[in-house]
């Protein structure tokens, strides 16, 4: 005999006369105890959006409502924070007066325990060293005294944030960078972190090198970092702690100083120094290096310096005079800035072009085009670099400030478009997508689109600097 289905009704009874007699059902019970399918159910609520403070809201009743709901409520709520602000708040001996937060007494075992009860928790943190007087958030401010008192409190734990795993910190003084600033920064590293975002003040280079002495801190606190982006100038050579940042794979650098040389010598053959600060970065998988703007452009160049200059790119293109350098995983390569370092740079890269599937190259000109490439076919040059790309699908070539003009271009600043990437067909290369931006003088008439589309059998678009896009058939239709 079939056994009876209970009804809607039936079920819905029994669950209340369990709920009565304080009883836990077998189905409450299977939800209440999974803590994945909690943690599933309340990763719903996160929002970047307006619905955050709509979502905050609900979780913290969800948190109240029911035990089993407290922990994943929680860990949704204080994931990501904007500020430090209700992180300190936490803490007894810190208080709120005329919307500074202040300290009021010297820390004691006991203050941090309901702090770590939620910093455990916290994921993602902003730091923004100074607040901005039109976000609602900032109308709090943290006094200096407050990280000074934290970093020296006698029980702070340590590490400070036990899950921490992605950091921006920001610290815009419009004053030279202090020590103390940037010692703020050292109490959220910790051995978890795996994305750091930092960005100094851009107005002026600190006074000391604070990039060698933050990376080294990075290094030593959070070893297994894999994404660094420095939003502040810095010098390659600043950069040599890197190399113990064996699990780095992305690396943005925005931007760098005027390039370095390693001789002053006016006879003998000189170095650029480039990348040879990250060689032991084996891991990087991307790569952007942005040099200063307008570095070398606006000042005008020496007859020796544009000497010393052009013999460099002329070295470039022979791997004797230069220190190769082998990234095995880097497939994405991003550089915005002066030719002569963008020149120098792949020449180190030689051994790594042949794995890259993206190369964005931007490259700041400069005004007077014809004191500093006469008697030096730059594309030229160019082209035997990208000829070795065999594996290349994705290409941008642009300047980005518009600085050649058709007017003042030379012959050793045309060139046709299919000229240019003939030798990369060679290579078998699958390239997928080709953005020329902004007039660089490289022309692109009669032929040269449908030679391009016939050089690279997988080509599908072919962006140009007009704002037109062209698909493959358009190309093949331009004979």
């Amino acid at each position: 005999m079939a056994t009876e289905r209970p009804s809607a009704a039936r079920m819905r009874r029994t669950v209340t006369a369990g709920r009565r007699k304080g009883f836990a059902t077998p189905l409450r019970e299977a939800v209440l105890g999974n803590e994945d399918l909690l943690a599933l159910i309340f990763s719903e609520f996160r929002a970047e959006d307006d619905r955050r403070n709509i979502y905050a809201h609900t979780l913290v009743q969800s948190a109240l409502t029911c035990r089993a709901f407290t922990n994943p409520a929680l860990d949704v709520l204080w994931e990501r924070l904007s500020s430090p602000l209700a992180l300190f708040a936490l803490l007894p001996p810190i208080h709120i007066s005329n919307r500074e937060m202040r300290v009021a007494r010297p820390f004691v075992p006991g203050d941090w325990d309901r702090f770590l009860f939620y910093a455990k928790r916290v994921r993602k943190l902003s730091v923004n060293g100074i607040p901005s007087a039109h976000r609602a958030s900032d109308l709090t401010t943290i006094s200096p005294c407050v990280f000074s008192a934290i970093n020296k409190a006698p029980y702070r734990p340590r590490p400070l944030m036990t899950s921490l795993r992605s950091l921006h910190f920001e610290c815009r003084s419009l004053v030279t960078q202090q020590r103390p600033d940037i010692e703020n920064l050292f109490l959220w590293l910790s051995p978890p972190l795996l994305d750091l975002s930092l960005r100094l003040s851009p107005e002026r280079v600190p006074e000391e090198d604070l990039t060698y002495v933050i990376l080294t801190a990075v290094a030593a606190q959070s070893p297994d970092i894999r994404k660094i982006r420095w939003f502040s100038s810095v010098r390659m050579s600043s950069l040599d702690p890197c190399k113990s940042l064996r699990s780095l794979t992305t690396l943005i650098l925005h931007p760098l100083l005027q390039p370095e040389w390693t001789s002053k010598s006016d006879n003998d053959y000189d170095h650029i120094v480039v990348l040879d600060h990250l060689s032991r970065c084996s891991s990087l998988e991307a790569l952007t290096i942005t040099t200063e703007r307008y570095a070398w452009v606006e000042e005008e160049p020496t007859p020796l310096k544009w000497e010393r200059i052009l013999r460099v790119i002329k070295h470039s293109t022979s791997s004797n005079h230069i220190k190769s350098i082998r990234f095995p995983n880097l497939q994405y390569f991003n550089t915005c800035g002066d030719p002569v370092w963008l020149m120098q740079a792949l020449a180190q890269l030689a051994p790594t072009l042949a794995s890259l599937h993206t190369l964005n190259l931007q490259m700041h000109f400069g005004h007077n085009v014809r004191a500093r490439f006469n008697g030096l076919n730059f594309w030229k040059a160019l082209s035997k670099r990208l000829a070795v790309c065999s594996d290349l699908r994705h290409l941008l070539i642009r300047d980005p400030h518009h600085h050649v003009k058709k007017l003042v271009c030379e012959e050793s600043l045309s060139v046709d478009l299919a000229d240019l990437l003939e030798p990369l067909s060679r290579s078998r290369t699958s390239l997928v997508e080709v953005t020329i931006g902004a007039p660089l003088g490289i022309g692109w008439g009669g032929k040269g689109i449908y030679n391009l589309a016939a050089y690279f059998p997988e080509l599908q678009s072919l962006c140009l600097p007009e704002g037109t896009t062209m698909s493959r058939s358009e190309m093949l239709n331009r004979r």
